[in-house]
């Protein structure tokens, strides 16, 4: 009976020290794995808004020590005008204004130009183009540097009513080349101008109103004093920007650009780390706690004195 009570413990001792280790084994593996779930549920998801490029919006002209064109307008009859152009500049316009107190009955004129410098097309300067209200009237004569215009109308041509493109011009620049500066000049010589009075009833010129206001390229002071005149010359802006060789403060760029707006992406914050949730199939026994290990000590104990008095037993009787 003794020998059969030792067997039986000796059994349990022996199944309880290999139990032991498992459940330690298993206790840990749950630990782990539920520490790698915990990683995996905080990590931070990438910015969804795919990257931009802005383009420039604005043409970009680069500041120069000096202008690469300077065209000067003049003229015997109308004011002088100048402006100053990069080297990004391909055509210049020049446009002679009036208003008269009397409309016009005949007008001519001729226009000179460096042919180097500035071209003058003839699909761009065509006859409406040049002067609205005498187009339809005129005769045009090209040459290699100089353009004549005639008109004649006893309908007369209307100035009075508004102020109207007496001549307007387009030029062609041609190549320049940067490092060498070009000033040129546009010459409009009005040869004959001569203005009267319209008669309500026949809407054409009255002959005793007939003023010449300017005659073989000269002006005429009584016609100037007799019909009020307005004069104007404009230029194409000139887009010339004159580059500075101070040191900046804070340095800038010659070309404004205009990104498109995005909206900022805030950053994801990443989530409150949570304690790991207890697997489902953990072994009811917790073998990392002092608890456990003071109980499979006692019962180690207790197994080991039983088999001890057990053995004493046997050797006394």
């Amino acid at each position: 009976m003794v020998r059969s009570l030792r067997m039986i413990f000796s059994l349990i001792l022996t199944g309880m020290l290999l139990i032991f280790p498992l459940l330690s084994v298993h206790a840990e593996s749950a630990a782990d794995s539920s520490q790698l779930n915990t990683a995996e549920s905080t990590e931070t998801p990438s910015s969804t808004v795919p990257p931009t490029t802005a383009e420039p919006t604005t043409e970009e002209v680069i500041p120069a020590d000096f202008p690469a064109l300077t065209v000067n307008a003049i003229s015997n009859l109308f004011p002088n005008s100048s402006a100053e152009y990069s080297i990004t500049k391909k055509q210049v316009e020049v446009t002679y204004w009036l208003r008269s107190s009397r409309d016009i009955l005949s007008i001519q004129w001729f226009m000179t130009y460096d042919p180097e410098v500035l071209t003058l097309s003839p699909e761009l300067n065509t006859p409406e183009m040049i002067c609205p209200s005498a187009g339809k009237f005129c005769s045009l004569e090209y040459g290699e540097d100089l353009l004549r215009f005639t008109a004649s109308n006893t309908s007369l041509f209307d100035f009075s009513s508004q102020t109207a493109p007496f001549v307007r011009l387009v030029f062609d620049v041609n190549e320049l080349n940067p490092e060498m500066p070009e000033i040129t000049k546009v010459d409009l010589t009005v040869d004959v101008l001569i203005a009267a009075k319209r008669d309500s009833k026949t809407g054409s010129a009255m002959p005793d109103s007939e003023v010449i206001i300017v005659n073989n390229s000269g002006l005429s002071q009584k016609g100037i004093d007799t019909v009020s005149l307005k004069r104007r010359t404009t230029l194409t802006p000139g887009n010339f920007v004159q580059a500075t060789h101070d040191e900046p403060t804070n340095p800038t760029t010659s070309a404004v650009t205009t990104a498109p707006t995005v909206p900022p992406t805030m950053a994801p914050t990443a989530p409150t780390p949570t304690e790991p949730k207890k697997p489902e199939n953990e072994p009811p026994l917790q073998t990392g706690s002092l608890f456990s290990v003071c109980l499979i000590l006692g019962i180690e104990i207790v197994a080991t004195g039983a088999l001890f008095v057990m053995r004493k037993k046997e050797i006394l009787f």
